[in-house]
């Protein structure tokens, strides 16, 4: 067993360390092969995101690399963009890739689609009214749930009754 000062010995977490490992077993070190390394293929057909994801479930991505082969900054990019445009072709400037799938942490190209805002916005607007329960755990109760638009901030919000109870008596204590 080496010891803790030894040459062997490498923090785990480590970029050099990681890119090692890739070399030593052989992996591709191209962006693309990099890439297919965080990806889990599900029975769906959708490609998984295993790397880096932003809390709402986007799978970010850095396809960066400097020419010792070690990657330097942070320029995560979303992963479905990159996919995208390495697979497809340029996405037009404003126009947004849309999950066909509804799973944001697909990044199979063929679940992918360059689109207006709008109609990225018009295809996502059913899919997040047909919840039956708040991000909370409550149940939706139509009609008192309603979608409105809340004043000083852009699009509309839906809350459940019991949430904005909560909401109501915290505002007024």
């Amino acid at each position: 067993m080496p010891g803790a000062g030894s040459a062997q010995s490498t923090h785990p977490k480590s970029v050099r360390s990681r890119e090692y490992e890739w070399r030593r077993k052989g992996a591709c070190l191209t962006p693309l092969g990099r890439f297919m390394g965080h990806v889990r293929k599900a029975d769906s057909g959708c490609w998984e995101w295993e790397g880096v994801k932003h809390r709402t479930g986007y799978a970010y991505f850095n396809p960066g690399l400097t020419v010792d082969g070690m990657r330097r900054g942070a320029n995560l990019q979303p992963a479905q963009r990159v996919i995208y445009r390495w697979l497809r072709g340029p996405i037009p400037d404003g126009w947004h890739v849309d999950h066909v799938c509804r799973n944001r942490g697909c990044v199979n190209p063929d679940h992918l689609e360059a689109v207006k805002a709008a109609e990225n916005t018009n295809r996502s607007f059913p899919y997040r009214t047909c919840r039956l329960v708040c991000t909370k755990g409550h149940w939706y109760e139509p009609p008192q749930d309603l979608i409105w638009k809340v004043d000083g901030k852009s699009g509309t919000r839906r809350r459940c009754m019991e949430c904005r109870r909560n909401y109501q008596r915290n505002r007024a204590s």
